[in-house]
């Protein structure tokens, strides 16, 4: 079996809030393989962004492994780690605030050149930039002018080249859509998937949009409070959802999109308790309709429940019978 490009393992990462410590990832495992993307799903505050900047190390891990390549990317000092980043690049959300207003595009682009590729002489390094922005659908001719003259889904398309053009292995991808027009995140997203294609880079592609992670997807994550509800294949998720949380958050999708399922409004009615006061037992468990006694005083494990499928619900197997 193949080293995993990615591998996650019981990551944890906790903040100290105002003398109380606050779990914002517990016990977090996963991997990626090479040219797959993992799509990471959940609400606000289920901790889909943390897990990208821990990841990427650029929040302090509490404890747990993650491995690049096989190698333990945690044990590197931030002077080792430096290279290796250039394998590694993320998309932010907001394609405004990832980039300096008063850097011109050509100069926000080229960025990474003079950090991974210093050998690159400075008529090079804009022709690398001049072909990288042609690729992302915008142009050469362009380079000399400044973010606040484009566009949102321009400036995304801006910041993509910016993370691509040192041809990464893996692209994180923090809801990179969420803040454009749905016309223009069809956009986005088909052009990622097509970079993806083109360089055989991996992807962890965030987001809270079932609808974008079916269709860029091959295998989906659920959080919730810091906690991993399911894991699976994206044919599985979408048909065979395991955990009453997965369940909710496919029935919040438009059925047109996703066919809606029994006991949406139910499950959806309540709102996500604070993380700094999460339930005992199954996070989960005070909203979900489904719960049990042991759901109150018992941290479900992952269990594998189908061909490429896992979930922590004490009761998904009572759930799966009524599908």
């Amino acid at each position: 079996m193949s080293t995993p490009l990615l591998a996650v393992h019981g990551l944890n990462v906790s903040y100290a809030v105002r003398r109380r410590k606050l779990h914002a990832l517990s016990d977090v495992s996963l991997d990626v393989e090479a040219g797959e993307t993992l799509g990471v799903v959940g609400e606000s505050g289920s901790g889909k962004s943390t897990l990208a900047r821990a990841i990427l190390r650029l929040i302090q891990v509490t404890s747990g492994q993650i491995h690049w390549r096989g190698s333990d990317w945690l044990q590197h000092s931030v002077r080792a780690l430096r290279p290796l980043r250039r394998d590694v690049q993320i998309v932010f959300q907001d394609p405004f605030a990832s980039l300096d207003p008063r850097m011109t595009l050509g100069a926000a682009v080229a960025e990474p050149l003079h950090v991974f590729r210093p050998e690159l002489t400075a008529s090079e390094r804009e022709h690398e930039v001049a072909r990288v922005l042609e690729r992302v659908g915008l142009g050469a001719a362009l380079m000399n002018r400044y973010p606040h003259e484009f566009s949102g889904g321009q400036c995304q398309r801006v910041a993509i080249a910016r993370a691509i053009i040192v041809k990464p292995r893996l692209l994180v991808c923090d809801e990179p859509v969420s803040a454009l027009d749905v016309s223009i995140q069809a956009q986005i997203v088909n052009l990622l998937r097509d970079l993806q294609a083109e360089l055989g880079m991996s992807m962890i592609f965030i987001s809270h949009n079932l609808a974008v992670v079916r269709r860029i997807s091959d295998r989906a994550l659920v959080l919730y409070l810091g906690r991993t509800m399911e894991l699976a294949t994206r044919d599985a998720l979408f048909k065979s959802p395991r955990h009453p949380y997965t369940r909710a958050l496919l029935d919040s999708v438009p059925a047109p999109i996703i066919r809606a399922r029994r006991d949406a409004a139910r499950l959806v009615a309540s709102e996500m308790p604070a993380p700094l006061d999460p339930p005992s037992g199954c996070v989960f468990h005070t909203r979900c309709p489904f719960a049990i006694g042991r759901c109150r005083q018992e941290v479900p494990q992952l269990e594998v429940a189908g061909a490429g499928q896992q979930v922590a619900c004490h009761r998904w197997r009572d759930l799966a019978g009524g599908d």
